[in-house]
């Protein structure tokens, strides 16, 4: 198999936050999470393919699942750069640089928008930020938008701060599904349908609690059960052989445009979507 340089680790689906927007409907309550069994799996992996990234994601993981990342890290083989995706709530806590000390993040994924705002103050959001930016570590400022007027939802920020800023489209999954909070393009438009899956183009693997190792971090692994058995694996070598991971590295986004009919649906101007469109239609399965 190709080298990994990145392997995500999605730790569990508990969150200090509900967002209307989220993928995978994290919540507080929401107990499913890597059991001890996946975990010891997780840093097996990681010990043997020694990819130079090991990501984590939830769920929120600073606030739900530092003992866990603490657990992984103490019995790692070898030293990767390390990488978290939070909400930085954290930040709200007296003692957050302590907790946070703990950790030598290389880079950190902060998400500030109109769904987190409403959980989290934008002062403490700010001082998480420019912790980490005082230890230079590598910062982005992640800003889910449902329109192009959710751009607005940056402009407390300092000029410093705006220009970490990385947009993403809401895609119809997860709880943005439910409550229809998602990005609906007015018209189809191949503008960013560029190149293959980020996954593939960043040679990332992910592990999610229940389900196993997959390419995708979207639509295909959170929606359709069905689907997911498709695309995600109790093993790594079982993954790469499957016919979801040879065809997603094999094929482009506009060569996924098989079908003139995706093209009716602007929705499938955001690649997710037409993924999901796509394989759906590979696999003879219903798009939900």
């Amino acid at each position: 198999m190709a080298e990994i340089t990145q392997f995500t680790i999605l730790l569990g689906y508990r969150c200090n936050f509900s967002c209307g927007h989220c993928i995978v409907e994290s919540h507080p309550s929401n107990s499913m999470e890597l059991t001890p069994e996946e975990t010891n799996e997780c840093i097996s992996f990681a010990n043997k393919q020694r990819p130079q990234w090991l990501s984590f994601t939830g769920g929120e993981p600073l606030a739900c699942y530092s003992d866990k990342i603490r657990y992984i890290l103490d019995r790692l083989e070898y030293k990767p750069r390390l990488k978290v995706v939070t909400n930085g709530s954290v930040a709200s806590r007296k003692n957050f640089e302590s907790l946070l000390n703990c950790f030598g993040f290389d880079e950190v994924q902060v998400s500030i928008d109109k769904f987190h705002s409403k959980f989290c103050r934008i002062e403490d959001l700010i001082a998480f930020v420019q912790y980490w930016k005082k230890r230079n570590t590598l910062v982005s400022i992640a800003v889910s938008l449902t329109s192009p007027r959710d751009v607005e939802a940056i402009k407390f920020l300092p000029e410093e701060l705006r220009a970490l800023c990385k947009f993403n489209k809401v895609v119809r999954m997860g709880r943005a599904r439910k409550t229809q909070t998602y990005y609906e393009p007015a018209l189809f438009s191949k503008a960013d349908l560029k190149g293959k899956c980020l996954m593939i183009e960043e040679s990332t693997i992910v592990y999610v609690p229940a389900k196993g190792f997959s390419a995708c971090c979207g639509n295909l692994i959170f929606g359709n059960s069905v689907m997911a058995e498709n695309v995600a694996f109790s093993s790594i070598g079982l993954l790469v052989q499957s016919d979801f991971y040879k065809t997603i590295q094999a094929t482009s986004f506009l060569e996924m445009l098989v079908d003139k009919k995706f093209e009716n649906d602007p929705s499938n101007s955001i690649s997710c979507n037409l993924c999901e469109a796509f394989f759906c239609r590979r696999y003879q399965l219903d798009q939900n």
